[in-house]
């Protein structure tokens, strides 16, 4: 159960990271040919944080994020059998070794 949860956590982690990533880079996009009235501008403001975040994002956030969802996927795909290995050992064979 608490696989699930981390699993769960860094799938919503991940997303939330896209979608921020996107919306900041729509606004951009959207008021990059704004008329800005003087230094002080809270559009100009704004752009600037949005640019420091997808800065930080995307430097190490976003790569980390696709890797997550990548190893999510691959987990949650393969085959309950080809995960788990099991070698016979004297302790799995329950032997006692009495020598």
């Amino acid at each position: 159960m608490n696989k699930l949860k981390n699993r769960a956590a860094a799938l919503f982690l991940c997303v939330v990271s896209v979608l921020v990533i996107l919306t900041a880079s729509l606004y951009i996009a959207d008021h990059a040919g704004h008329s800005c009235s003087n230094e002080d501008c809270a559009v100009c403001q704004v752009i600037r944080e949005f640019k420091k975040t997808i800065g930080v994002l995307g430097a190490g956030g976003s790569s980390a994020a696709a890797f997550a969802v990548i190893v999510f996927f691959a987990e949650t795909s393969a085959p309950q059998k080809s995960r788990t290995t099991c070698f016979a050992t004297p302790v799995t064979l329950r032997q006692r070794l009495l020598n």
